[in-house]
């Protein structure tokens, strides 16, 4: 976990996003491990755990949501921006 930590500093992302994804990717099994194998920890897991479901239940609404497109600016070859009426910026997949 504390490697986990360590790879989500800014600069590690920026140079080895890899690895950054690999520790991240082994969370869950770690957190299984380890309520399997000291019983209270599931207990310390209960408050991240609904924060966690919190934040994927927003994430789901905010992505649910439609919105009217106000005006469109390429900004490159490969994203396209869109700017709602709602005054917020969007991606766009192209």
């Amino acid at each position: 976990m504390a490697l986990m930590v360590l790879s989500a500093a800014e600069p590690v992302r920026r140079y080895s996003y890899e690895l950054f994804l690999a520790l991240h990717m082994m969370a869950f099994p770690v957190l299984i491990f380890s309520v399997l194998h000291v019983r209270d920890t599931l207990f310390h897991l209960i408050l991240p755990l609904i924060l966690q479901c919190a934040d994927f239940a927003l994430r789901i609404y905010h992505w649910s949501r439609t919105v009217n497109v106000v005006s469109v600016q390429a900004l490159s070859f490969s994203k396209v921006f869109c700017i709602s009426n709602k005054y917020s910026l969007c991606q766009c997949r192209h």
